[in-house]
């Protein structure tokens, strides 16, 4: 008995280095508590804590926040004061409204999921503005989450995009319900005249054997234009984007697929983020070399014909302590004002922390 138990005390301490070492640092307590928290989950099917389990993010431990923003030379750390408080959020889709929108006339709207230490149970679709893009606020107080988590176990929230079409806004967001052992993913919108109040929820797509991952749109020839990543026709155990259509927003043509060019062996879409150009559209791309999302990196792509099709142009750089773990979906704005592409990304750390980065790069990056 003594055996067995030295035995699996010595694989505890080994999987707990090897973890630290190749993928999360963390304390053992931490470490206990997830392996606590993964087995309850199975056994149990429940979560067994309420709050995520990990280290807290540096802006929930920081006051007077506009004077502590995190410059980290050519990418910028963002404070999103999420529902939960705990600051950590990925998954940005941001746009520019050169006029502004609302009552405070914000230039800059985000939609974006809180996910405190990866834990999806929060990755609840929330909205925030900013003058400038680089502090945001919710347009009201207690407004988030605007979309509210499912009720049944493991089903959960994700990959909200938002569109302004002049008049209001509007927000996709995908939920993966989990019933009977059954996964159903659905895609839905919801809008607002004022960034405020949130109604005529819709579902727009429904299936148990498409994923619809990260779907953005926007306006291109007087039509809409939605890409979204999905299975493979060719092959269920790999990703391709595809492309819908719609005149309403409600109603979206058959899907075509999006060859996507230059994307080294190995890797496969996982999320998209996209900015229009007349008919040059410029990607941010996510890719993974796993279904799931293993190994990501993010890309700038370019598509000269209305996104029928994308061509990897170079690799976006890894290059800070905040992303050492990986990068993860952003999405891509433009402003006349400094005639620089913002892109606002998600990145992980080795302490399971997540960030919303702002980077500004310049059109020429686009190109080769």
């Amino acid at each position: 008995m003594s055996l067995i138990i030295s035995f699996l005390l010595l694989t505890i301490i080994i999987y707990f280095l090897y973890i630290n070492i190749f993928f999360h640092k963390m304390s053992f307590t931490v470490f206990a508590k997830k392996i606590i928290r993964k087995l309850s989950k199975i056994i149990l099917k429940r979560n067994l804590y309420k709050g995520p389990v990990g280290e807290n993010s540096l802006y929930s431990q920081i006051n007077n926040l506009e004077k502590n923003f995190l410059n980290t030379g050519d990418s910028v750390i963002l404070n999103i004061p999420t529902s939960d408080n705990s600051n950590q959020a990925v998954h940005p889709d941001v746009i520019y409204i050169e006029n502004g929108f609302g009552s405070s006339k914000k230039k800059y709207w985000m939609v974006c999921t809180p996910y405190p230490n990866q834990d999806d149970r929060f990755e609840n679709p929330e909205v925030f503005s900013s003058e400038n893009g680089f502090f945001w606020y919710p347009p009201q107080k207690n407004i988030n989450p605007i979309v509210k988590r499912p009720n049944f176990f493991l089903s959960h929230n994700s990959d909200a995009s938002i569109l302004f079409n002049g008049k209001n806004l509007t927000i996709f967001f995908r939920t993966s319900f989990y019933e009977k052992n059954i996964n159903t993913n659905k895609i839905y919108s919801i809008d607002s005249d004022d960034g405020i109040n949130w109604k005529n929820t819709k579902l727009l797509m429904e299936s148990k054997s498409n994923l619809f991952l990260s779907p953005t749109v926007k306006k291109i020839d007087n039509k809409w234009v939605m890409w979204i990543v999905d299975y493979s026709k060719e092959d269920k155990n790999a990703l391709s984007i595809y492309r819908k259509a719609s005149e309403n927003l409600i109603n979206w043509s058959t899907e075509t697929e999006v060859p996507c060019y230059n994307l080294p062996q190995g890797n496969m879409p996982w999320h998209i983020g996209v900015e229009v150009f007349g008919k040059t559209v410029f990607c941010f791309l996510t890719s993974c070399k796993k279904l799931g999302g293993k190994k990501s990196k993010n890309w700038l792509a370019r598509s000269d014909d209305s996104g029928n099709s994308f061509k990897i142009v170079r690799s976006f750089d890894t290059k800070y302590k905040f992303e050492n773990w990986f990068q993860y979906r952003g999405s891509m704005t433009y402003s006349e004002i400094n005639n620089k592409i913002q892109i606002f990304y998600s990145a992980i750390d080795k302490n399971n922390i997540s960030y919303i980065v702002r980077s500004d790069k310049s059109k020429d990056k686009f190109y080769e």
